[in-house]
């Protein structure tokens, strides 16, 4: 009876490692998605300032800048008809978004977050006094720490199996 009630226990941690390490690597992504709110209305306010003062370039230039970064997969700013007046990659300068992602990024009246890419990118859309900023954040660089956090939870279910049958064998 006891050594069934130490598999028990053993089970037990191996599922509250588990479930721990899926509430870190959600803590995690929840974390950096407040940042990248953050970030995407400050870059909102820093390109109404720039339209204001007419000064393009700054604008122009601050998005280049911000596409450099690992996290940042795109960054635009649509016009109300869908066209990109600025874009992080120059030769989408002037097309038009029309998908549904764009739409509901257009149609906002306050900052929306929505996940694209099959999950693997959130898009913070800012409106803009005339049009949307749309910042695009991939999670890629997040998957070490994700896959550490998981690899960790299944040692852990292996080390609880091991003890186990160690119990097992022993009685």
């Amino acid at each position: 009876m006891r050594n069934k009630a130490v598999i028990g226990l053993l089970a037990a941690a191996g599922l509250a490692t588990t479930f721990a390490a899926l509430e870190a690597d959600h803590a995690v992504r929840t974390a950096w998605a407040r940042t990248w709110t953050v970030q995407a209305g400050e870059l909102a306010a820093f390109a109404r300032a720039a339209t204001a003062a007419k000064n393009d370039f700054a604008l122009v230039d601050r998005i280049a800048w911000m596409v450099k970064r690992d996290d940042v997969a795109y960054v635009l700013v649509l016009v109300p008809d869908g066209r990109a007046k600025f874009h992080g990659n120059p030769s989408e300068v002037g097309k038009t978004y029309d998908s549904e992602i764009a739409r509901r990024a257009l149609a906002a009246k306050e900052t929306i977050t929505q996940e694209v890419a099959g999950g693997s990118v959130l898009e913070v859309d800012v409106p803009l006094d005339n049009g949307v900023l749309r910042a695009g954040f991939s999670y890629g660089p997040l998957a070490p720490a994700s896959r550490f956090l998981l690899a960790g939870a299944v040692v852990c279910w292996l080390c609880a199996a091991a003890a186990g049958l160690l119990v097992l064998k022993t009685s």
